[in-house]
């Protein structure tokens, strides 16, 4: 699994984002967790922080979400991710609601001002599978960054990932790009960003997960037993800059 989040507050810490990897054991209502995660901060002071040092282990609870259809109420594939109790069928729930795909390989939920903030949490069933040998994907994704002075949005747009080999990759990164200034409180229009292509060392770390690196870049996560589709948390660093985020990779055909 793994998830990206936005917490905001009138605090000492006004912004924080958040962004996890780990892996979830599954059993009747209850998942089990082990997960790492990244948080990036900016204080009242407009400082900013990074910590790479956060885990979580707690247990949550997974329930169905029944739907309200003009047939009756029926469960189909809609699921409720709470903290403790599970929520009732149309209450709110204390994480997010998600849902999952027919056969429950796949899940996602959206993150709603609970434990992890305000984002998206996917969760992939685990598998044997190697990384594909090679193979294109069209990437998109997110990617928030600070420095003191300045806030920065990236979408990932029609970025292309290529697998070359089981333990190299290219990333040839496009993204729009918009940048708001603290002290002047500015934000620029949206800029269509082109960089040069990234050479990735790639390693298998078992039951899916990957990792693909290159200086301070590093984009960790997993890839489903399809091969087909990728999801990585993104995180960087680079004049004075620290830019973390969640991209998804898609083959192309």
């Amino acid at each position: 699994m793994l998830y990206l989040g936005t917490r905001f507050s009138d605090e000492t810490t006004p912004l924080t984002i958040e962004a996890g990897v780990g892996q979830w054991q599954i059993s009747g209502g209850t998942v089990d967790q082990s997960q790492s995660f990244t948080s990036l901060q900016r204080d009242s002071s407009g400082t900013v922080t990074t910590d790479s040092t956060g885990t979580r282990a707690e247990s949550w609870t997974l329930s169905n979400r029944t739907s309200r259809l003009s047939n009756g109420d029926v469960d189909i594939g809609r699921l409720n991710l709470d903290i403790t109790t599970a929520s009732g069928d149309f209450q709110r729930p204390d994480i997010g609601v998600g849902a999952s795909t027919p056969d429950g390989t796949l899940m996602a939920f959206n993150l709603d001002d609970g434990p992890l903030g305000d984002g998206i949490l996917i969760a992939a069933e685990q598998t044997a599978n190697t990384v594909p040998a090679s193979g294109q994907f069209r990437l998109q994704g997110v990617a928030l960054a600070l420095t003191s002075q300045t806030n920065r949005l990236r979408h990932f747009d029609n970025a292309l990932l290529t697998i070359e080999s089981s333990s190299s990759a290219t990333l040839s990164p496009t993204s729009l790009t918009s940048t708001h200034s603290v002290d002047d409180e500015t934000v620029t229009k949206p800029a269509l960003e082109s960089l040069a292509d990234i050479d990735l060392a790639l390693s298998q770390l078992g039951d899916g997960r990957v990792e693909f690196t290159a200086g301070n870049l590093v984009l960790e996560g997993f890839h489903t037993a399809s091969q087909d589709q990728f999801y990585l948390r993104f995180r960087t660093t680079g004049g004075g800059e620290e830019q973390i985020g969640l991209l998804v990779a898609t083959r192309l055909p």
